[in-house]
């Protein structure tokens, strides 16, 4: 694209060039008259002529009209696509450099309507994340809201490799068809064992076999959109409440997340009905989910452990207070 761009630069040149020759040979003026006269009639502004112009350089001016707003305009078409392509390649550059640095993120494979909203969740959460999709046209979507993206085929281990599978904690494989999913759902399990994957499925035929090849859930966008409105239409006040905790505005009030006791944390082995969560944050622990069971309204005496993670209802930034805790 570039070199288009120097091309028409090159010929518009050369068109100036041979006007300033032109005038200067067929009417007879002088350098700067020429010159100043082939620029007014290249650009078109409609000046005038400097002078009477005689039959045959009338004929010249036509033509030279005719040559130069082509090339203007198609200078003008490949200068624009040009700095356009160098700013897609600068941010695919950067790209590449902070997901470098990138660790426990999030790999979100196919930017349509599906992943957009991934997207927009994750980020509202403050979740570093990173999209890889095979259209050009996502990545100057992507660079105006700063997420790091690739664009390359997401079933490629290669492409897997770039966006840093390896250090990634979680993918999301919202890719349009069942079959790409499932194949990337296999290679994404065989580059990070440890990954959180889930995976669209259109079709319940298959949810199975994603399952199978290591995806970790498999959501259904229409059973799931067919349960969320049965549910609106028998319970419209618990749906309702639902949506309050968990949506992603600011003006949420409330907010039902997870927080995992990390190693340090001044809350493992405390009970419930002694640790500061209830009392001084106002957070209600919903549930405790351990290795090997999940506790559903614990009791008072209930003392989590580290690794244990808590399901907890609380406003925003009381949560926040508490993910640091946790976090020791």
């Amino acid at each position: 694209m570039a070199h288009k761009a120097t091309v028409a630069v090159m010929f518009f040149l050369f068109l100036v060039l041979t006007g300033t020759l032109g005038f200067w040979w067929i009417e007879d003026w002088g350098l700067l008259d020429s010159v100043y006269m082939t620029v007014i009639t290249l650009s078109t502004v409609g000046f005038g002529e400097l002078r009477p112009l005689s039959p045959l350089g009338k004929m010249f001016t036509g033509v030279l009209i005719l040559f130069g707003v082509g090339t203007l305009a198609y200078a003008a078409t490949m200068t624009t696509e040009a700095l356009l392509e160098r700013r897609l390649v600068l941010h695919k550059r950067r790209s590449r450099m902070e997901i470098k640095r990138m660790a426990r993120h999030v790999v979100v494979c196919g930017y349509g309507r599906m992943g957009e909203t991934v997207c927009a969740q994750l980020t509202a959460r403050s979740v570093p994340i990173v999209v890889i999709d095979r259209e050009p046209s996502v990545m100057e979507r992507l660079e105006e809201l700063g997420i790091p993206c690739i664009c390359g085929d997401s079933t490629d281990d290669e492409v897997l490799q770039q966006a840093g599978i390896e250090r990634a904690m979680a993918l999301a494989a919202a890719l349009p068809h069942d079959a790409d999913n499932l194949f990337l759902t296999i290679s994404a399990r065989s580059l990070n064992p440890n990954l959180t994957i889930v995976t669209r499925a259109s079709n319940e035929k298959n949810e199975k076999k994603m399952l199978a090849g290591g995806a970790s859930r498999v959501l259904n966008p229409f059973h799931n959109g067919g349960r969320l409105m049965a549910r609106q239409l028998l319970h419209p006040s618990v749906t309702e409440f639902i949506d309050v905790i968990t949506s992603d505005t600011e003006e949420s009030a409330l907010s039902l997340e997870e927080v995992q006791l990390q190693a340090g944390s001044s809350l493992a082995g405390v009970m419930l009905r002694d640790a500061p969560i209830r009392k001084e944050m106002d957070v209600i622990v919903v549930g405790v989910r351990k290795a090997d069971a999940f506790v559903f309204n614990p009791p008072h005496n209930l003392a989590p452990q580290e690794g244990d993670v808590l399901i907890v209802l609380g406003r925003p930034e009381n949560l926040r207070r508490l993910e640091r805790i946790a976090e020791g």
